[in-house]
């Protein structure tokens, strides 16, 4: 990791001219941001009411026609937060509609990602007439080929990278071919579109949008800024019990509390399919019997539960299996749960700032999921593909799966690859004078939210002299505090005695923690300098 201190000259006019605090003005000149977007960022007040939806008349018309010949509809969805939201919107959007449609998430390990030929097939014997793709459908060329063979009309929806000689379809929804404004929508923000289009404004979905495009990262600016700032306002303005119920704490809604207490949760039901059906999770955000939701939630929230403490005891196997000499790590073992492979390698890329593969070995197969840093795995693998038995994903995130035979093929070619292409991350980030550190500081960068991939709130860089230190769950976290704040470094409760008592600089997030409804300024840390 190379840091690079961000520059904030003119800060001084952006804070006078814009009416904002020192700090966010700060974060502001950082970003070499001209007036126009500025402007864009505070004081836009565009509502997801004024989207245009004329670029999906198409689709509408289709919709329409299948209503009006009593022709029923079939959803494809997919099992992660962004593919189950989409569904949730699109069936309930349908429902309202009036039309006779039903909706698929398969499972992941059974079936895996995507349309399923099988689904296809129980589609053709239920005489529905037309497909509609969710969060899926660029990569399925043999499945909806077969679906138009078979008489039914393929609406393609979805937000991955394709080969425009994949595609089949008699009607495509991308962010590729809209304006650019809708260009970053992720899969449950083209659903949503569909939704507007059919039924008008609908807060629920809004919400839902809000919460898939969080936790799909997919950007926060343009349309999905729009959708993020009203979805947040009306969970904090109206009550959602099928939402609440799965938030851990009642403290105030924000990107950070959506991606790390609800869209977890989420996406548990498709990581542990062998413990569950992730088609119950659309169900259960359908119901709106309070007593009925609470039932189900309960089992949401033991279900995470477990997730996090498999999740736990597969890092600390992959841990003890990495070869730190690796440019790409490549770790496998037939123990990985294969729904958390996913939560797995962020979490070594992130400790050793490299990509990371972690592969679950069933047999003679290997299925598993790559996370991501200086190289773009979208395209990474394209002069391997012909040996992978499937692959597929973002720049930072993608899924794999190969046979044994050629996993030793396949690490000699990322490591050669890797060695050629890898850019080791520049990580940016703002000076400051721990007395500037103030709640009312802190609080202002609200003004700039939401932040996300591509308007990155910066990591800050404090020195502290007066430090207390001390352990946190049974040894397994460092904290220390002083009289401004508090500094939580995750994992590494193991430096106590060798970091107790020095001064200390720390780069990492700055936040405001809430506890028995007190607010303190604290830091996630991400790195120390002593």
């Amino acid at each position: 990791m190379i840091y690079e201190e961000l520059k904030v000259d003119g800060y001084q006019v952006i804070q006078e001219k814009y009416g904002i605090s020192e700090l966010a003005a700060k974060v502001l000149a950082s970003k070499h941001l001209d007036d126009v977007m500025i402007n864009k960022l505070l004081y836009t007040d565009m509502k997801t009411s004024d989207f245009d939806l004329s670029f999906i008349k198409d689709i509408i018309t289709c919709i329409q026609k299948a209503k009006q010949n009593n022709e029923k509809i079939m959803i494809c969805g997919d099992y992660d937060c962004d593919g189950i939201c989409a569904t949730t919107i699109l069936y309930d959007a349908l429902k309202r509609y009036g039309c006779d449609c039903g909706y698929y998430i398969p499972d992941r390990f059974t079936e895996g990602y995507g349309v399923n030929m099988n689904t296809i097939k129980a589609a053709v014997e239920k005489d529905y007439k037309v497909l509609i793709t969710v969060d899926n459908g660029v990569k399925a060329t043999n499945e909806l080929q077969f679906a138009k063979e078979q008489g039914l009309q393929v609406i393609l929806s979805d937000h991955h990278a394709y080969d425009e000689e994949d595609l089949v379809y008699d009607y495509f929804l991308h962010p590729n071919i809209l304006d650019p404004f809708y260009g970053k929508l992720c899969g449950t923000g083209l659903a949503y579109l569909i939704s507007k289009a059919l039924i008008g404004d609908d807060p629920y979905h809004t919400v839902l949008a809000c919460i898939a495009t969080v936790g799909d990262m997919v950007g926060v600016l343009d349309a999905n800024r729009v959708i993020i700032k009203e979805g947040i306002h009306l969970l904090k303005t109206m009550d959602f019990p099928a939402i609440t119920l799965l938030s851990d704490t009642s403290n105030h809604w924000d990107a950070t509390k959506i991606a790390f207490q609800i869209v977890p949760k989420m996406n548990a039901l498709g990581r542990l399919a062998d413990e569950a059906n992730v088609n119950t999770l659309v169900r259960y955000l359908l119901i709106r019997d309070r007593a009925s939701l609470e039932k189900v939630a309960v089992q949401i929230n033991r279900l995470n539960e477990k997730r996090k403490k498999i999740s736990a005891t597969n890092e600390k196997e992959a841990l003890s299996l990495v070869d730190e000499t690796q440019a790409f790590i490549i770790v496998n073992s037939e123990s990985f749960h294969e729904g958390l492979n996913g939560v797995v390698a962020a979490k070594i890329s992130k400790k050793y700032q490299r990509p990371a593969m972690v592969l679950t070995q069933k047999g003679s197969t290997l299925k598993g999921s790559i996370r991501s840093v200086g190289i773009d795995i979208s395209t990474f693998f394209d002069e391997f593909k012909d040996q992978l038995l499937s692959f597929g994903g973002h720049r930072q995130a993608a899924g794999i799966s190969l046979k044994e035979t050629v996993l030793e093929d396949l690490i000699d070619y990322t490591q050669m690859k890797c060695e050629i292409e890898f850019k080791e991350e520049h990580q940016p980030y703002l000076s400051l004078k721990r007395e500037d550190v103030t709640l009312k500081a802190i609080e202002s960068l609200s003004s700039l939210e939401p932040f996300g991939v591509d308007f990155e709130k910066p990591k800050f860089m404090i020195y502290e002299d007066e430090l207390d230190a001390s352990v946190m769950s049974n040894g397994l976290h460092l904290k220390f505090k002083s009289p401004y704040m508090e500094y939580v470094y995750f994992q590494h409760g193991h430096l106590l005695n060798s970091l107790a008592g020095k001064p200390i600089t720390f780069i990492g997030d700055l936040g405001i923690n809430v506890f028995r409804n007190k607010k303190t300024v604290n830091m996630i840390v991400d790195d120390v300098i002593e």
